[in-house]
C-alpha cells in the first residue's frame, strides 16, 4: 500500500513537472500587446507614440517568424516612432539576410532607433563566447534603416513635437560613454530628453545628467515569476525597477519585458511590445 503510494505521489510529481516545463516553452510565444500612457509635462498634449520593442534575441531559441509577428502587431498600432532597446541576438548573428529584410520593412513604416544590449558584442558577450565587438550587429542595423544611437543623440521633431532621443551602448558592454552621449545637446528645459539604455541600471551611471524618461529592457521581465516569490532571477542590482512604467528621481522609467527570451522559457511572464503614449502632464 505504502509503496503504491509513494509511485502516484512520483507519476503525479513527475507528470506536473512535464506539464509545467511544456507551459513553460509554449507561453514565450504567447504574445502580450501593451498600451501605456505617460504624464511628462514637458510635451504638450496632443502624444507622441513610441513602439517600445527590446530584446528579440533571435537565435536558436527564438523563432524569426515570432518576431516577426511581433513587429509587424506593432507597426499596425501606427507608432510616430519605433525604439529598440538591444539584445538584437543571441551572441551570434543569426539569419543576417532575414533580419536586413524584415527591419527595412520596419523602417519604411515608421522612423526606427535603437541601442545595443549586453548580448549585442562588448566584454560581456566575448566572456560568454560571443561578438567581442557590437559593431557587426550596429552596422546590421544600420544597412537596414535603423538610426543606431551609441552614445549619441538626435534632436527630432514629430507632429510638431520637439524632443532629444539619446542612445547608450550596454553597461556591460565596456563601450558605454555616458559623457560622450549627453554633449552640446539643446537645453532641457526647451526639448524633453528621453533615453535609450538596454539596462535599467544604467540610470545610476546617468544620475548627475538631465533627462526625463529612460526606456529600458534587459529584465524579460524577470522571465520566470511565481506567484508567492516573484521573480527569482533577475539581471539587475537594483531589483524594484522589473518591468513597466515607474518614477525614479522625479524621472520615468519604462522597462519592455522584451518579446525574445535567452534560454527559451517563460512563466507567468509573458513577451510583449508596448505602445507608450506620452504626453503632457505632471
Amino acid at each position: 500500500m505504502k509503496r503504491r503510494i509513494l509511485l502516484k505521489t512520483a507519476a503525479t510529481t513527475l507528470l506536473g513537472a512535464a506539464g509545467g516545463m511544456m507551459y513553460c516553452s509554449v507561453e514565450p510565444y504567447w504574445l502580450a500587446i501593451r498600451q501605456r500612457k505617460l504624464l511628462l509635462g514637458k510635451i504638450h498634449p496632443g502624444g507622441l507614440r513610441i513602439l517600445h520593442v527590446s530584446d528579440l534575441h533571435i537565435g536558436n531559441r527564438q523563432t524569426f517568424e515570432f518576431v516577426e509577428q511581433s513587429l509587424m502587431k506593432g507597426l499596425r498600432l501606427n507608432p510616430d516612432l519605433v525604439c529598440m532597446t538591444g539584445d538584437f541576438i543571441n551572441r551570434h548573428v543569426f539569419n543576417a539576410k532575414g533580419y536586413r529584410a524584415l527591419f527595412r520593412r520596419v523602417a519604411s513604416a515608421a522612423p526606427v532607433f535603437a541601442c545595443l544590449g549586453n548580448h549585442d558584442g562588448g566584454t560581456w558577450a566575448k566572456r560568454i563566447g560571443g561578438l567581442a565587438d557590437p559593431s557587426e550587429v550596429a552596422d546590421l542595423l544600420s544597412e537596414s534603416g535603423v538610426e543606431v544611437l551609441r552614445n549619441s543623440h538626435r534632436a527630432l521633431r514629430m507632429g510638431g513635437r520637439p524632443f532629444v532621443l539619446v542612445g547608450l551602448d550596454d553597461l556591460k558592454s565596456g563601450t558605454m560613454q555616458t559623457e560622450e552621449a549627453f554633449r552640446n545637446l539643446p537645453p532641457a528645459e526647451v526639448m524633453p530628453r528621453l533615453v535609450m539604455a538596454h539596462n535599467p541600471d544604467t540610470k545610476n551611471q546617468i544620475a548627475n545628467q538631465s533627462w526625463d524618461i529612460m526606456l529600458s529592457g534587459h529584465t524579460h521581465g524577470g522571465q520566470v515569476s511565481i506567484p508567492g516569490l516573484g521573480t527569482p532571477v533577475l539581471p539587475v542590482r537594483d531589483r524594484r525597477y522589473i518591468h513597466g512604467h515607474y518614477r525614479w528621481n522625479d524621472r520615468l522609467l519604462h522597462i519592455s519585458s522584451g518579446v525574445g527570451t535567452s534560454c527559451g522559457v517563460r512563466f507567468n511572464c509573458p513577451p510583449e511590445i508596448c505602445m507608450l503614449t506620452i504626453e503632457g502632464g505632471c
